[in-house]
């Protein structure tokens, strides 16, 4: 709370607060662990365009029961043709828990959720939702936000929102109640009476994460929500997404392509051709990468492509960002030992592993290939 207040571009990512402070006095006596941290670009956006804050507050109450294991499945399996999507994937997302699938196009992580809201038939292996794998019942007891927009864009969002309400099945009276209070809590009241096609990207996901949980789910299912929004707008959907978790106690299921987003999610499943690569908290998924790579180092140098092939020579696992090297090495490395391979380095720093990093990593792994 002091941070949010005092603090520019405050940002909870799953149990860490990021920030710009020059002054860390009004933190002085809370038990907390402070971290200075390079800045993302997206710090620098977000230092310019601001965050906005929602002030989110409970809009429903989910009437069922959600057993401890909110969503099972055991070797599940997807295949269209002689093409497998799904490739016997086997996880359970805990009752409450926001659960992230990651990976790059083609994953297989819409199928998966396809399957899971009924969309999809399995070719093989069992799944449950909520202790059932009854249909009827399973779409009862969830939301669903399709990776495609499921609003009609010649209708006013307040009409598509009446529309989807009645769909579920929520009565006139309780629906408009719901749709005033959303609408008011995510700062969408301007946009009541605006055709969707005339919305902003980020808006329209608003208004299609509203449509997806007005009949008060248990379990929410969110395919890319965040596709294609710049991170401002994505900062609110995070902040949304949280909510619902951690204080309406919904738990939540959500596909991205977005490496970053993982450090929202309690827990993450890595996702490539089909398969589960790795899965754990973001940071177990670091800790194991970190064994497997070594420490990871952050060089800069007036000669950055050509350095590039002396560390590989000298037997370094190397990438290149932008003009950076990031260096990875098991043993400790100091400017002399870069100096040694005939390059000047301009600075070298210990840098935070990062997610693609943990990914490229796990698909080294789960290809045979060492790293």
């Amino acid at each position: 709370e002091v941070a949010l207040k005092r603090f520019k571009i405050p940002r909870i990512k799953g149990n860490v607060l990021r920030f710009i402070a020059e002054d860390l006095s009004p933190l002085k006596g809370l038990n907390v662990e402070i971290e200075k941290v390079k800045p993302k670009a997206e710090d620098l956006f977000l230092t310019f365009t601001g965050i906005r804050r929602l002030s989110l507050r409970p809009i429903f109450t989910f009437k069922g029961e959600i057993p401890e294991e909110a969503v099972r499945t055991e070797n599940l399996t997807k295949k269209f043709g002689n093409f497998t999507a799904v490739d016997s994937v086997s996880l359970t997302i805990k009752r409450g828990e926001i659960f992230g699938l990651l990976g790059p196009n083609g994953a297989g992580k819409t199928t998966l959720i396809k399957m899971l809201v009924g969309l999809h038939r399995k070719t093989s292996g069992m799944f449950k939702v909520a202790g059932t794998e009854n249909i009827s019942r399973i779409r009862r007891i969830i939301g669903y936000m399709s990776q495609k927009f499921s609003l009609y864009p010649d209708m006013t969002v307040y009409e598509n929102l009446i529309l989807w309400g009645r769909i579920y099945g929520v009565n006139d009276r309780e629906l408009k109640v719901r749709i005033d209070e959303s609408m008011r809590v995510m700062n969408l009241e301007e946009f009541k009476n605006v055709l969707v096609e005339d919305l902003p990207l980020g808006i329209k996901q608003r208004v299609a994460l509203i449509s997806s949980v007005l009949h008060a789910p248990g379990i929410l299912f969110l395919d890319e929500p965040t596709s294609g929004v710049d991170p401002s707008e994505r900062d609110v959907f995070w902040q949304v997404i949280r909510f619902l978790s951690k204080k309406m106690g919904i738990t939540v299921l959500v596909t991205t392509h977005y490496m970053d987003e993982a450090e929202y999610c309690d827990r993450v499943s890595l996702m490539n051709r089909g398969k589960i690569i790795s899965i754990g908290s973001p940071d177990d998924l670091k800790r194991r990468a970190i064994t497997s790579i070594g420490n990871v180092y952050e060089l800069i140098t007036k000669n950055p492509f050509q350095d590039y092939e002396k560390l590989i020579k000298n037997g370094f696992n190397v990438m290149t960002v932008g003009r950076r090297i990031r260096v990875y090495s098991k043993e400790k490395l100091s400017e002399e030992d870069i100096e040694k391979m005939g390059i000047i380095p301009v600075s070298l720093r210990e840098s935070e592993i990062t997610m693609e990093e943990v990914f490229i990593d796990a698909v080294k792994k789960s290809e045979g290939n060492s790293c």
